[in-house]
């Protein structure tokens, strides 16, 4: 960390490793993992190689001499690029001099609206910081590079956009469900063609709609998935709306009860001994996607495959917070780059409204 001093002016700049380590593993390895069980890889250059071995059958023979040899394990190899992203933001001490008096408002002199060393400068970091990760959050489900705005307005550095302009909120890269949209298909055989397997929602959710769609989803799914049920790795990831739905079949019939679960502390409900977690993209869906896209989705898999990558550590990477005396106001900037993407087609079922 750099911390320099213009007179009573100063910088705050973090680079390279510590502003990954100060910085953005405190926000990924908490928030992600343990809520929702993404995998992070953390420390990578604009693109990372991720390589598995696939599942080998059938090697038992009976037994001759020599040697009857065989195929080896199918290797497999996913490609994950970054892209860059930055983030910005101004305030000065008169957004807060009718609620903080001693630190901010008796500061005199030139430097006085400088709240650099003040306890709001803590606070103010933590707001930029959770925007951040939620942004994150929601780019690496809805990424879209093709996406377009709904509606007009204008970006923070007073740019404006028109309906149909592209949409610099979404469309920098594609997240997990533009990809998973992209490569799914109802005839899909994952494990062979790289596609994957695509469960049609029904148009309106109507009573049991979700308990049929997950009962429909599993059952349909490759047996290298369901398998992993036994071993609690499965979750489904859902909207809202498709939750709510389930939840009324449950209060109609059986015992809420028996079908929750505690994770991390946190009741959750389950369909068929599998956790249930919440996407949390339903307010973007509404606000921001035309009336043609899908406001419901369903994913199943286990969450070791959806994998969120980041790097904070490169030249490129920077976050810095500084007073601006021409100004007067106090800013914030962060930079760096992040990738989003699942891994194998066979291990993720995606359902959604045609």
């Amino acid at each position: 960390m750099s911390l320099i001093k213009y007179g009573s002016v100063g910088f705050v700049q973090w680079d390279g490793r510590e502003n990954e380590e100060i910085n953005f593993r405190p926000l990924f390895t908490g928030k992600l993992p343990t809520e929702l069980g993404i995998r992070v890889v953390m420390s990578v250059k604009s693109k990372v190689k991720l390589n598995f071995f696939g599942v080998l059958q059938k090697v038992l023979m009976p037994y001759t001499k020599g040697f009857q040899g065989g195929v080896l394990a199918p290797k497999l190899q996913k490609i994950l690029t970054l892209s860059e992203f930055k983030a910005e933001a101004s305030f000065d001490k008169h957004d807060y001099k009718d609620m903080i008096y001693d630190e901010i408002t008796n500061r005199g002199g030139t430097y006085q609206n400088d709240i650099e060393g003040t306890p709001v400068i803590n606070a103010e970091r933590k707001v930029f910081f959770d925007a951040v990760r939620d942004d994150v959050v929601r780019n690496f489900w809805l990424g879209d590079i093709d996406k377009l705005h709904t509606t007009a307005g204008t970006y923070p550095d007073g740019t404006t956009f028109a309906i149909g302009d592209p949409d610099k909120y979404y469309n920098q890269q594609d997240g997990v469900i533009a990809k998973l949209m992209n490569d799914s298909s109802t005839t899909a055989v994952p494990g062979t063609d790289n596609k994957v397997l695509k469960i049609v929602m029904p148009t309106t959710l109507v009573a049991d709609s979700a308990e049929t769609t997950m009962n429909t989803m599993f059952r349909k799914a490759p047996k290298v998935l369901t398998r992993l049920r036994d071993k609690g790795a499965l979750r489904f990831y859902a909207t809202s709306g498709f939750m709510e739905n389930y939840e009324d079949t449950l209060r109609a019939g059986d015992l809420e009860s028996s079908r929750t679960a505690k994770i991390d502390g946190i009741s959750r409900f389950t369909f068929n001994g599998i956790t249930i977690l919440p996407l949390d993209i339903d307010g973007y869906l509404a606000a921001d996607f035309p009336a043609a896209f899908p406001k419901e989705f369903c994913i199943l898999t286990v969450p070791e495959n959806l994998c969120l990558v980041l790097n904070s550590n490169s030249k490129f990477s920077e976050t810095r917070f500084w007073f601006n005396p021409d100004e007067n106001e106090n800013r914030q900037r962060t930079q760096f780059e992040f990738g989003a993407d699942y891994i194998l087609p066979e291990l993720v079922v995606i359902s959604y409204k045609a």
